[in-house]
């Protein structure tokens, strides 16, 4: 379980993407690993949630994440990665972009010399997401098909489905409950911080 801090940090942190004035809706979509488990099937236990209505939802924001990272809750906890006019997460309905960003899979952020990231963490053992901020204005539909952030999720070698608009990323500190990352104690590694510049 994380605490209300690291529920913060990490909101703190992912809110950087959707820029400082920009008001919208969020969302913190989970996967119910137990009934994947049960079931068997790798395509049940997604549950999208409600729309977070941002700044305002803060609050609730922070609750959420702690609620679905308890001790008992097997969920893993994703965020996205825009803002979004009205409460559906669809492309069309997305603003203003403050961020690239990208799921790096085995790709050290550390490595990334050229280009190096504002924000990293490691989302598991070995793997890891980062973005990379606006110093200011935005970036206009910068995740569109064949923009910015697709050619620099390839040029990068990071994960190729993972730049589009609608993406989710792994909320930082929280903990991975895929089955292959099970200790022999039962428990799941957390997520962690590397930098935020």
């Amino acid at each position: 379980m994380i605490t209300k801090n690291q529920a913060e940090q990490a909101l703190r942190l992912i809110s950087s993407a959707w820029g400082r004035k920009q008001t919208g809706y969020v969302f913190f979509p989970w996967i119910d690993r137990e009934k994947q488990r049960l079931t068997g099937k790798r395509r049940v236990g997604f549950n999208e949630g409600e729309a977070f209505k941002w700044p305002a939802d803060r609050q609730k924001i922070v609750n959420h994440i702690m609620f679905h990272t308890n001790d008992v809750a097997e969920h893993d906890l994703y965020w996205t990665t825009s803002i979004y006019e009205y409460p559906i997460r669809r492309e069309d309905y997305a603003m203003d972009e403050h961020a690239l960003w990208a799921d790096l899979d085995a790709v050290d952020p550390s490595t990334l010399d050229d280009y190096p990231p504002t924000i990293a963490w490691e989302s598991s053992p070995g793997r890891y997401q980062a973005l990379w901020l606006a110093a200011q204005g935005d970036f206009q539909g910068a995740s569109w098909p064949g923009n910015e952030n697709q050619r620099m999720t390839y040029m990068i070698g990071a994960d190729p489905s993972g730049w589009d608009t609608v993406q989710l990323l792994r909320v930082p500190h929280t903990p991975n409950h895929k089955p292959e990352y099970r200790g022999d104690n039962g428990e799941y590694p957390e997520g962690k911080l590397l930098w935020y510049n």
